[in-house]
């Protein structure tokens, strides 16, 4: 059995626990330009009056008037994310997280020590609020697929249990766009042929999942039908590192983290030519006094674009730079490896289709003139 933990708007989240006092402001996280800015995550109070996450800032100024501010801060988040993470851990070693306060457990043999794991979800939910005070969503399931689409069906917060032979039962009277990997884009397919059910597109034979969503609706449909790739057999291959040892030692983060980002791309680089993607990250640095701190992260779906490996790596390098001190260098690695299969998780972000066209295009001339060719970086440091 599987447990999964959804904490709604985890940036909203994140502020009120480490700030009480925003509980009953309506508030939004939001980052750039006012006239570009688009709302990250709303708080509560923010939701109930019509604000969503993608709405121009703009927008939702005119809504509520009063409405504040706030510069997301992505190492609050991170801090959250390992207290969390903790917790979390006491309970089952074999956990799986994503960004924005997601993880999975699989409490498979946890049982004679914790009792059924519904009591342990229960718990789990009980600690988190007592100690973090966050109150998320908790689904028991029998695998990952159907725990996410629970979590989503009771947000932002409550406990669900699906027992096992339960799964097409609970799923198909659900609404299709609770299923992973339906976006705006797909949502709006799927009700122009009248689906508005996850029954509805389960039903469908694959000949007609392929007429109107192509070959990649095929693993949306096998999620329709409850399937999950849990206990697949995965691809074993060993890790990508890139190890930077700086000419002299640096203190500027401006510098260090454009060295880090040029370590990324060349990472990700090499992971996309050998077809692979990763489901952990590892960032070691080395300070000036000989210390040396790593930190982690594993995720629930694996990543190749340098998009996400840079943003995951500089979320890293955030948390570690708790010192006044210069680094010596750092060590970037992409861990867990597997063979890379796009999924219809795609079009989760409306933008991502458009980020994998860009990427092979920025592939194609790394392959003829080098990494260095074309990097967000700015410029290389380091050896």
């Amino acid at each position: 059995m599987i447990i999964h933990l959804s904490i709604s708007e985890f940036s909203s989240a994140a502020a009120i626990a480490s700030d009480p006092s925003l509980l009953n402001t309506p508030f939004v996280i939001a980052q750039g330009a006012r006239d570009r800015a688009l709302v990250l995550s709303p708080s509560p109070v923010a939701k109930r009056e019509g604000i969503s996450s993608g709405m121009r800032l703009t927008h939702a100024q005119l809504i509520i008037p009063s409405l504040r501010v706030i510069e997301p801060d992505h190492r609050l988040l991170l801090r959250a994310q390992e207290a969390i993470g903790t917790i979390v851990q006491h309970y089952t070693p074999s956990v799986a997280e994503s960004r924005n306060g997601s993880f999975f457990l699989d409490m498979n043999g946890t049982t004679r020590l914790f009792g059924p794991v519904i009591d342990s979800a229960a718990r789990l939910r009980s600690e988190i609020h007592a100690s973090l005070g966050f109150d998320g969503s908790v689904a028991v399931a029998p695998n990952t697929l159907v725990a996410n689409v629970a979590t989503r069906t009771i947000a932002p917060s409550g406990l669900a249990a699906i027992s096992v032979g339960q799964e097409s039962s609970f799923l198909h009277p659900q609404l299709v766009t609770l299923l992973p990997g339906v976006g705006a884009k797909i949502a709006s397919l799927l009700h122009a042929a009248n689906i508005t059910h996850i029954g509805e597109l389960a039903a469908l034979d694959e000949s007609q999942v392929q007429a109107f969503l192509g070959p990649k609706g095929m693993e949306l449909h096998r999620r329709a039908r409850g399937l999950s790739t849990d206990n697949e057999p995965k691809s074993t291959h060993p890790g990508i590192e890139r190890r930077v040892r700086f000419g002299e030692p640096l203190l500027d983060y401006c510098l260090i983290k454009a060295a880090l980002r040029l370590a990324g791309e060349e990472s990700g680089f090499e992971l996309r030519k050998k077809n692979l993607a990763a489901r952990r990250i590892s960032l070691s640095v080395q300070w000036a006094d000989g210390k040396e701190n790593t930190r982690s992260i594993t995720l629930s779906e694996p990543i190749a674009l340098d998009t996400h490996i840079t943003t995951y790596a500089e979320t890293l390098l955030a948390s570690l730079l708790d010192r006044r001190l210069h680094l010596l260098g750092f060590a970037l690695r992409l861990l867990h490896l597997e063979v890379e299969v796009h999924t219809i998780d795609l079009f989760d972000v409306e933008d991502e289709l458009k980020q994998q066209n860009l990427q092979a295009a920025v592939d194609r001339i790394r392959t003829r003139y080098g990494v260095a060719s074309l990097s967000r970086s700015g410029a290389t440091y380091g050896k």
